[in-house]
Parts: C-alpha cells; structure tokens; sequence
C-alpha cells in the first residue's frame, strides 16, 4: 500500500492494491475490514483499494514510503496475541510466498524485513536474510521464515527477558540468565543452550 498526503492540492487518500482476480480471498478480507470502518472508500480498476480522509493518510504518514517503512514501537511491544495477529495480516496480504512449512517475506525498506523478522522471532520462528533484486537499483530485503523444529520460546515478557550488548572478539560457552543466548550470524538468527533443559 502507499499514501498521498499533498495539502497543496488537498489530496489526502490511502491505496492498497490487492487484484481481486489474483487474490479473491485477501480482497475479501480488505473489503469486509473496510464496510466495517468508517471511511470513504472505492474498488477502483480491479486492482486497488482507494481510501480517502485527511486523518486516515496523516496518520499512516508516520510509517515511511517504499523504502523506509517500519512497524511501529506499540506493535513490537504488544502482547503475544497483537504480536501474532499483526504478523499473520502483514506475512499474508503483503507476502512474497508462502508454504506449508515456510513463508518468505520482502520489502523494499531493511527496516521494515527487519522489524517483521523481529516480530517472527519473538513469536518463535526461525529467521533467514536474503537479497531479491528486482532491478540494481531497486533491492528487496528479504526474509525467510521457518516454524521452528523444536520446542518454540516466546518471550511474552521481552523486556523483561533478554537484553543487547556490543562485543567485539571470540565467545566460548556463554552464560546467561535463562540458559538460552540468541545468535544471529550470516543473517541467520536462532536460540542456542547448553542442555535439553535450557
């Protein structure tokens, strides 16, 4: 989806593409949320969503364009439950692909893969960076995401339960609180303990 917030020429409106040709059942969905809202909307050339309203694109503003988007803070920070409804919306209608056991995930902004990678660890997957280039001059970070194959951990109390430090050298049989230390290497990101217990 992208934005157009222009006071100059008083446009002020939302789009979200979504081909209902293509992708019948996520059109659905988008359609059912919008009927419930309270916003003036259309379907326009079967292939996008036009929501109008100053308040609606000003607030959506705050998020980035193409290449800077971001999930907000008060995501990152919600409970286990908003966490999982965010990331189900976000890694199916604006997905690169998608399996039974896996999904990949692309954006233009880093910081935005970087963020759904961040939401898709906290709810225990399993994460991969990679790079899809449509053009040299257009980059796609990407992501994929697995289930993971043991038992999963949630850090429903992330404050709480872990914190990040800078180190520069060698690590040998790291400790700390917990038992459980997170590694991200290369660009692939897991849990590592030292016992069954951990």
């Amino acid at each position: 989806g992208s934005f157009s917030y222009v006071a100059t020429r008083k446009e002020y409106r939302v789009e979200i593409g979504k081909k209902k040709s293509v992708n019948p059942t996520e059109h659905a969905t988008i359609e059912a949320v919008l009927t419930k809202l309270p916003f003036c909307w259309r379907y326009e050339q079967g292939r996008r969503f036009i929501v109008s309203g100053k308040n609606l694109a000003y607030h959506l503003s705050q998020f980035g364009k193409a290449t800077d988007k971001y999930v907000p803070a008060y995501i990152k920070n919600a409970d286990l439950e908003t966490r999982r409804a965010f990331f189900d919306v976000i890694t199916t209608h604006d997905c690169s692909g998608r399996s039974a056991d896996s999904i990949r995930y692309a954006s233009a902004s880093m910081k935005l893969r970087d963020d759904v990678a961040w939401l898709a660890i906290s709810l225990g997957y399993s994460v991969t960076y990679y790079m899809r280039h449509k053009t040299n001059e257009n980059p796609q970070y990407g992501v994929l995401i697995k289930k993971a194959i043991e038992s999963t951990v949630m850090l429903q109390k992330a404050k709480d339960q872990f914190y990040v430090t800078s180190y520069d050298g060698r690590v040998y049989c790291a400790t700390v609180p917990g038992g459980l230390l997170y590694v991200r290497r290369d660009g692939k990101c897991h849990w590592s303990g030292n016992s069954i217990d951990s």
